[in-house]
């Protein structure tokens, strides 16, 4: 497990960069997969932009390959959660397509079952979600996103203890993973469910040293801080993460972005961001 999360960042961040410094003219699948990867990783709104044309291009060149398509609905689905798209709705959808398009390309993948079980849960298919995560990670044990696929998936099935062990696995596997601030920001967000505020807080810091972009950790945080009735501090990380998704004002929104299948799960977490001040 060691060796493994430890090559897959290395080999990651160097096909990143050997894509960057080939021409364009001279790019394969393979390269243009990376190379979109690449914007993809940025975590921006412009960074999709760029990187969605050649993950497009990159399924265009070679249909068997599974990796271009995945990455599609991961992208897709960020969109939809993080409202950088006006169909939220409809972007989702489109999440799920290509992720069943990846599984499509190839049926063996670990990676196609994890980012398929992954939209699935932001879908609302719970069990199908579930499943399919289970099988990622049966087929390949190393595969540390799969592990953070598993972990929301478990997350918003309410199975907070085991969605908690799965992020962890995650951890582990992959320390300096380029997307470390996804299993985070779940682990926080269990953590807080399971009314554990403390570790909540400590978690979703974390998450925003790690990416103060990722807006799930500002959300964790002005929650349980509300809890906690340090309440200034809470409004300052409630502000921060309104200013990151400005579109988060109604229960509506909130469903999308945590879709737990208990209601109960779901005004839980925002009976603290309504401590912190939010009005929705």
């Amino acid at each position: 497990e060691g060796i493994s999360g430890a090559l897959g960042g290395i080999v990651e961040r160097a096909e990143v960069e050997r894509s960057r410094s080939t021409q364009p003219s001279n790019l394969d699948a393979w390269e243009t997969f990376w190379r979109g990867m690449w914007h993809q990783q940025q975590f921006s709104k412009e960074g999709f932009s760029a990187a969605l044309p050649l993950l497009m291009r990159a399924a265009e060149l070679d249909p068997t390959m599974s990796h271009p398509h995945a990455a599609i609905a991961w992208q897709k689905m960020l969109s939809a959660i993080f409202l950088w798209t006006d169909t939220p709705q409809q972007t989702l959808a489109e999440a799920v397509a290509s992720a069943r398009s990846a599984l499509a390309a190839d049926p063996a993948e670990s990676f196609a079952h994890s980012i398929l079980g992954n939209v699935l849960a932001f879908a609302g298919k719970y069990d199908e979600s579930l499943a399919l995560c289970l099988r990622g990670v049966e087929l390949n044990p190393s595969n540390a996103n799969g592990y953070g696929s598993l972990a929301a998936s478990r997350l918003f099935r309410g199975e907070f203890a085991l969605s908690m062990e799965a992020a962890k696995a995650e951890i582990r596997l992959s320390p300096n993973d380029i997307w470390l601030q996804a299993p985070l920001g779940i682990l926080a967000a269990a953590h807080y469910q399971l009314m554990d505020y403390e570790n909540a807080v400590a978690v979703a810091r974390l998450t925003i040293q790690r990416k103060s972009s990722f807006p799930t950790g500002w959300r964790t945080l002005a929650a349980a801080l509300g809890h906690m009735g340090q309440l200034e501090e809470a409004r300052d990380a409630l502000s921060q993460f309104l200013l990151l998704m400005p579109g988060y004002v109604n229960e509506q929104v909130a469903r999308s972005h945590s879709p737990y299948r208990d209601e109960a799960h779901l005004q839980h977490s925002l009976e603290g961001l309504r401590k912190a001040g939010w009005t929705g």
